[in-house]
C-alpha cells in the first residue's frame, strides 16, 4: 500500500514574503532564510504545498516570483496525494504567520524535523 508523504503546507503572504503595499501586487521581499528552509524541508523528503488565498493575476505573479527566486514547491492550494473531496486539504504541518511563523525560518525547519522524528506514516487505502 502506498504511503502518504509528509506534507508541509506553507502560507504565502506574511510567511514566504513580507507584505508591502508599495510593491507590485503588495508582495514584498522574501523572508530571510526562506529559500534555504524550502531546500532543507524538501531534502528531508517532505512535500511543500503553498496554501493561500492568493488567486487570479496576483497568484500568477506570486508563482512567477517563487520560480524566479528558486523556491521549489510541489503544489499550490491542492494536495494531490490526498483527495478528501473538500476545499480544506490535509497537511502534517502548517507554517503560517497567523499561527506559528514568527519570521524565523531555521526554527520552522527544526520544527518540521522534530515532527518527522515522531511521525507515523499514513497508509493510503
Amino acid at each position: 500500500m502506498p504511503t502518504l508523504p509528509f506534507i508541509v503546507a506553507v502560507d504565502f503572504d506574511g510567511t514566504i514574503v513580507k507584505s508591502d503595499q508599495s510593491q507590485q501586487h503588495g508582495i514584498g521581499e522574501l523572508w530571510p532564510g526562506v529559500r534555504e528552509a524550502f531546500r532543507d524541508i524538501r531534502k528531508l523528503g517532505c512535500k511543500i504545498i503553498i496554501c493561500t488565498c492568493t488567486e487570479g493575476e496576483r497568484q500568477v505573479y506570486a508563482q512567477m516570483l517563487l520560480q524566479q527566486r528558486g523556491l521549489a514547491y510541489d503544489a499550490w492550494n491542492i494536495n494531490p496525494w490526498s483527495d478528501w473531496g473538500q476545499r480544506k486539504m490535509f497537511a502534517h504541518f502548517t507554517i503560517d504567520d497567523r499561527s506559528n511563523f514568527t519570521g524565523d525560518w531555521p526554527a520552522m525547519v527544526e520544527q518540521v524535523r522534530g515532527r518527522l522524528g515522531g511521525s507515523i506514516p499514513i497508509e493510503l487505502g
